[in-house]
């Protein structure tokens, strides 16, 4: 919701995504975060390789920002030599908010560049967002816009996934992080409703209901997709309070069995 109200109601939207964010943020950048935090440089090293792992060499990882120069032997701790940099895992709980710390050089980049231009920025992980109101922007400025990010995210060793920048002229269809974005708050598409609306009416089907839904579904078991359902109504709750809190009475009176 706070990535997303800031662009509600503008007239154009660039969109861009990094391409493997979390496998480019290396353990040498979460080091250098533990030290700008005040650890010691021995446990900051601890915690970065508590916090990183070692992935399987890829074209990524095969430029020499991944491989230690030194040799092992010099290391004043010989078990602690690695000829390679780890990396923030994907799915650790620890990845965002390292990342959004490492993020900070290149968030305040990108934040001028969103100000020379009158735009809004906003970054969650790895999803770019720049907005205005300005009635004079253009496709070419927004060309400008774009070429400045990807130099930008170059220098912090990022690469933007290239079929994944989108610009959104005027009177197009905008949404951001799965939300629309086109009035003065963020509100569910029509996707979404769709699908819960689908959801409820098997479930609710005197013929169908939880059993064969789930089953149908491809769930493999009923509490699951309680919990799924669940946790979509209270995401909608949080988005529009009165449809969310509609879905969750509905769900509640479903005939649930008790153990599957």
């Amino acid at each position: 919701m706070a990535a997303v109200r800031p662009h509600c109601g503008s007239r154009w939207l660039l969109k861009l995504d990094v391409r493997r964010f979390f496998e480019s943020i290396s353990e040498l950048s979460v080091y250098k975060v533990f030290r700008r935090l005040g650890y010691q440089p021995l446990v900051s090293l601890e915690l970065a390789r508590l916090c990183t792992r070692v992935g399987p060499v890829s074209r990524l990882r095969r430029t020499a920002r991944w491989v230690r120069r030194a040799p092992p032997y010099v290391a004043t701790i010989h078990k602690y030599a690695a000829r390679r940099f780890g990396h923030l895992p994907q799915g650790a709980p620890t990845s965002p908010m390292l990342a959004n710390l490492v993020m900070l050089d290149a968030d305040a980049a990108l934040t001028k560049v969103a100000q020379a231009h009158g735009l809004i920025y906003t970054r969650y992980a790895d999803d770019l967002t720049f907005s205005t109101r300005r009635k004079d922007f253009d496709r070419l400025e927004a060309a400008d816009v774009i070429k400045h990010v990807y130099r930008i995210l170059g220098r912090f060793g990022l690469e933007p996934n290239f079929a994944k920048t989108n610009v959104i002229p005027p009177r197009a269809r905008k949404v951001v992080l799965g939300l629309l974005a086109d009035q003065t708050e963020p509100r569910l598409t029509r996707e979404f409703k769709s699908k819960m609306r689908q959801h409820l009416y098997y479930l609710e089907h005197p013929d169908v209901g939880p059993l064969k839904h789930a089953d149908k579904r491809g769930f493999s078991a009923v509490a699951g997709m309680k919990n799924h359902l669940f946790g979509l109504a209270a995401y909608a709750r949080q988005v529009e309070p009165t449809y969310g809190a509609s879905l969750v009475q509905r769900l509640s009176a479903v005939h649930w069995p008790l153990a599957y």
